[in-house]
Protein backbone atom coordinates (compact mmCIF):
# COMPACT_ATOMS: atom_id res chain seq x y z
CA UNK A 1 0.00 0.00 0.00
CA UNK A 2 1.30 3.33 -0.80
CA UNK A 3 -0.25 6.63 -0.16
CA UNK A 4 1.14 10.32 -0.60
CA UNK A 5 0.79 13.03 2.39
CA UNK A 6 -1.86 11.04 4.29
CA UNK A 7 -1.88 9.92 7.64
CA UNK A 8 -2.60 6.22 8.59
CA UNK A 9 -5.84 5.13 10.50
CA UNK A 10 -5.95 5.67 13.78
CA UNK A 11 -5.31 1.94 14.20
CA UNK A 12 -2.14 0.04 13.04
CA UNK A 13 -3.09 -1.83 9.90
CA UNK A 14 -3.29 -6.10 10.66
CA UNK A 15 -0.56 -8.57 10.92
CA UNK A 16 2.22 -8.36 7.79
CA UNK A 17 0.12 -5.41 6.14
CA UNK A 18 2.64 -3.37 5.10
CA UNK A 19 2.16 0.31 4.59
CA UNK A 20 4.26 2.86 3.10
CA UNK A 21 3.66 6.19 2.75
CA UNK A 22 5.33 9.29 1.42
CA UNK A 23 5.29 13.02 2.81
CA UNK A 24 6.41 16.34 1.34
CA UNK A 25 5.49 18.46 5.47
CA UNK A 26 6.90 17.62 8.45
CA UNK A 27 3.54 17.76 10.23
CA UNK A 28 2.01 14.75 7.61
CA UNK A 29 5.01 12.48 9.39
CA UNK A 30 3.93 14.13 13.52
CA UNK A 31 0.15 12.60 12.11
CA UNK A 32 1.17 9.64 10.95
CA UNK A 33 3.47 8.64 13.98
CA UNK A 34 0.60 9.83 16.48
CA UNK A 35 -1.13 7.07 14.30
CA UNK A 36 1.06 4.49 15.47
CA UNK A 37 1.28 5.63 19.20
CA UNK A 38 3.53 7.94 19.19
CA UNK A 39 2.48 11.84 19.78
CA UNK A 40 5.48 13.67 18.05
CA UNK A 41 5.88 17.19 16.82
CA UNK A 42 8.15 16.85 13.65
CA UNK A 43 10.32 19.49 12.79
CA UNK A 44 12.36 20.36 9.38
CA UNK A 45 15.76 21.93 10.53
CA UNK A 46 17.18 22.10 7.07
CA UNK A 47 16.56 23.87 3.70
CA UNK A 48 15.05 22.42 0.96
CA UNK A 49 12.24 20.19 -0.19
CA UNK A 50 11.35 17.18 2.04
CA UNK A 51 11.22 14.07 0.77
CA UNK A 52 10.30 12.00 3.50
CA UNK A 53 9.10 8.05 3.40
CA UNK A 54 7.61 6.37 6.25
CA UNK A 55 7.25 2.45 6.59
CA UNK A 56 5.29 0.34 9.14
CA UNK A 57 5.18 -3.48 9.39
CA UNK A 58 5.28 -5.55 11.69
CA UNK A 59 2.17 -6.89 13.68
CA UNK A 60 -0.28 -4.88 16.02
CA UNK A 61 1.42 -6.37 18.90
CA UNK A 62 4.91 -5.44 17.71
CA UNK A 63 4.56 -2.36 15.11
CA UNK A 64 8.03 -1.90 13.15
CA UNK A 65 8.53 0.89 11.01
CA UNK A 66 10.94 3.13 9.43
CA UNK A 67 11.69 6.89 8.64
CA UNK A 68 14.12 7.72 5.65
CA UNK A 69 14.15 11.63 4.76
CA UNK A 70 16.29 13.63 2.63
CA UNK A 71 16.34 16.35 5.10
CA UNK A 72 17.39 16.95 8.77
CA UNK A 73 14.58 16.54 10.72
CA UNK A 74 14.22 16.76 14.87
CA UNK A 75 11.35 14.62 16.54
CA UNK A 76 9.92 15.78 20.00
CA UNK A 77 6.64 14.25 22.11
CA UNK A 78 5.48 12.28 24.55
CA UNK A 79 6.25 8.22 25.15
CA UNK A 80 3.06 6.38 25.71
CA UNK A 81 3.04 4.55 29.31
CA UNK A 82 3.90 1.17 29.16
CA UNK A 83 5.88 1.21 26.03
CA UNK A 84 9.38 0.53 25.07
CA UNK A 85 10.18 2.76 21.75
CA UNK A 86 13.36 0.43 20.52
CA UNK A 87 15.56 2.33 17.46
CA UNK A 88 18.25 0.93 15.58
CA UNK A 89 20.63 2.83 13.81
CA UNK A 90 22.32 0.60 11.60
CA UNK A 91 24.08 3.61 9.51
CA UNK A 92 27.53 5.17 9.88
CA UNK A 93 25.60 8.31 10.34
CA UNK A 94 25.46 10.02 13.98
CA UNK A 95 21.95 10.35 14.81
CA UNK A 96 21.19 12.76 18.15
CA UNK A 97 19.10 11.24 21.03
CA UNK A 98 18.83 13.34 23.94
CA UNK A 99 21.23 16.10 22.58
CA UNK A 100 24.14 13.32 22.28
CA UNK A 101 25.26 12.09 19.10
CA UNK A 102 24.77 8.33 19.09
CA UNK A 103 27.23 5.53 17.19
CA UNK A 104 26.55 3.88 14.38
CA UNK A 105 25.13 0.16 15.09
CA UNK A 106 23.45 1.19 18.14
CA UNK A 107 20.23 0.83 19.70
CA UNK A 108 18.37 3.55 21.76
CA UNK A 109 15.38 4.81 23.35
CA UNK A 110 14.51 2.26 25.54
CA UNK A 111 14.90 3.69 28.95
CA UNK A 112 12.00 2.84 30.79
CA UNK A 113 11.72 5.68 33.02
CA UNK A 114 11.34 8.91 30.21
CA UNK A 115 7.87 10.43 29.71
CA UNK A 116 9.36 12.24 26.52
CA UNK A 117 11.13 11.63 23.56
CA UNK A 118 13.60 13.83 21.48
CA UNK A 119 15.70 13.07 18.74
CA UNK A 120 17.39 14.70 15.36
CA UNK A 121 17.35 12.51 12.38
CA UNK A 122 19.90 13.24 9.63
CA UNK A 123 19.66 13.51 6.30
CA UNK A 124 20.10 10.04 4.63
CA UNK A 125 20.12 7.12 7.06
CA UNK A 126 16.77 4.96 7.72
CA UNK A 127 16.03 5.13 11.24
CA UNK A 128 14.18 1.83 12.04
CA UNK A 129 12.35 1.35 15.25
CA UNK A 130 9.61 -0.78 16.76
CA UNK A 131 7.56 -0.20 20.15
CA UNK A 132 7.35 -2.98 22.51
CA UNK A 133 5.36 -3.58 25.37
CA UNK A 134 7.27 -2.86 28.38
CA UNK A 135 5.46 -5.48 30.45
CA UNK A 136 5.97 -8.20 28.05
CA UNK A 137 9.56 -7.52 27.56
CA UNK A 138 9.98 -7.53 31.28
CA UNK A 139 8.54 -11.64 31.56
CA UNK A 140 10.62 -12.29 28.59
CA UNK A 141 13.88 -11.11 30.87
CA UNK A 142 12.44 -12.60 33.81
CA UNK A 143 11.35 -15.75 32.22
CA UNK A 144 14.97 -16.23 30.78
CA UNK A 145 16.58 -15.48 33.26
CA UNK A 146 18.16 -12.29 31.72
CA UNK A 147 18.32 -9.64 34.44
CA UNK A 148 20.57 -7.56 33.48
CA UNK A 149 18.80 -6.36 30.73
CA UNK A 150 16.12 -5.44 32.88
CA UNK A 151 18.99 -3.27 35.21
CA UNK A 152 19.72 -1.52 31.45
CA UNK A 153 16.67 -0.41 30.62
CA UNK A 154 16.16 1.08 34.08
CA UNK A 155 19.45 2.97 34.08
CA UNK A 156 20.18 3.04 30.23
CA UNK A 157 18.64 4.42 27.12
CA UNK A 158 21.76 3.63 24.13
CA UNK A 159 23.16 0.87 24.24
CA UNK A 160 26.07 -0.28 21.28
CA UNK A 161 26.00 -3.66 19.47
CA UNK A 162 28.90 -5.63 18.40
CA UNK A 163 29.06 -5.04 14.73
CA UNK A 164 30.09 -9.31 14.55
CA UNK A 165 27.35 -10.29 15.92
CA UNK A 166 24.79 -7.55 13.78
Amino acid sequence: MNSHNKPLQKAIRPNNQHVEVAFHSAPGLGATLQAVGLEMDVAQLSRGALHTTFRLGGSRQLPVFSIQTNQDLVLHGNRSPGVLPLSLNTTDQQPVVRGREKNPVSLNGFQAGLSETFFQLPAGPHIQATLVSQTRFEQLATATGDHQTLEVIQRSNSSNLHTQRF
